[in-house]
């Protein structure tokens, strides 16, 4: 069965009795499944993770060696591995600077990647590529809000259950001033969190992602 908006919405209509939707309106739930979807967005998962081979062209001095062709729904390089260049059937991972760092070391030479930065949205590699180079770039997908009823996602397909007590959790916390009932399905979602965790962690042996940042909500 394929999850949607319109089937999650609907679930939680039924577990709040209000399947008309009088005491917590259809937007507002809706509003709470997005919130919910944007927080465990940045958490890396055995299916939200991919890769692209991009070709990394040769650099030009003078001018910074921008990676060109970055994907549509790229939210966050994984931490290790994110870029690494293939050579040889070798891969040579880059190591992430700060900008300050990244400067202080960037003196125009030209040779094989060993370091990247990213600022100004963009990523930029050092050394200046001496020819042009595949880059592995692997990295946690991006995903919109969910708008209509029959818009879906990876997380509706494979963690359904997260989203769905994260939801109401938010829903009694933040409608309803139930700190019980928010207190009970807080719990479930932790519980549902660590069971789609162990499960990444099962079949990528790496475990989650997390960032701390403003967007987290």
């Amino acid at each position: 069965m394929t999850i949607t908006l319109s089937t999650l919405r609907n679930r939680i209509g039924a577990r709040l009795q209000d399947a008309s939707f009088q005491s917590v309106s259809v937007s507002n739930i809706n509003d709470v499944i997005n919130q919910s979807l944007r927080h465990y967005k940045y958490f890396r998962f055995w299916f939200n993770d991919n890769e692209s081979d991009i070709t990394l062209p040769q650099g030009t001095p003078g001018q910074p060696s921008v990676v060109p062709n970055i994907p549509s729904d790229f939210l966050q390089e994984l931490p290790q591995g994110g870029l690494s260049i293939l050579y040889a059937n070798i891969y040579f991972p880059l190591e992430k600077r700060s900008s300050m760092v990244f400067d202080s070391e960037n003196v125009g030479a030209i040779g094989l990647p060993y370091m990247y930065v990213y600022r100004a949205q963009q990523f930029e590699v050092y050394y200046l590529p001496n020819i042009a180079y595949t880059l592995k770039f692997r990295y946690i997908k991006d995903y919109a809000d969910l708008v209509n009823d029959t818009d879906t996602n990876d997380f509706l397909t494979f963690a359904d259950k997260l989203i769905y007590y994260d939801s109401l959790m938010r829903i009694f916390g933040e409608f309803k001033q139930d700190e019980k009932m928010e207190s009970y399905y807080g719990q479930k979602a932790a519980d549902e969190f660590e069971t789609v965790t162990r499960r990444t962690s099962s079949l990528v042996a790496t475990g989650t992602l997390v960032l701390n940042s403003n967007l987290l909500s």
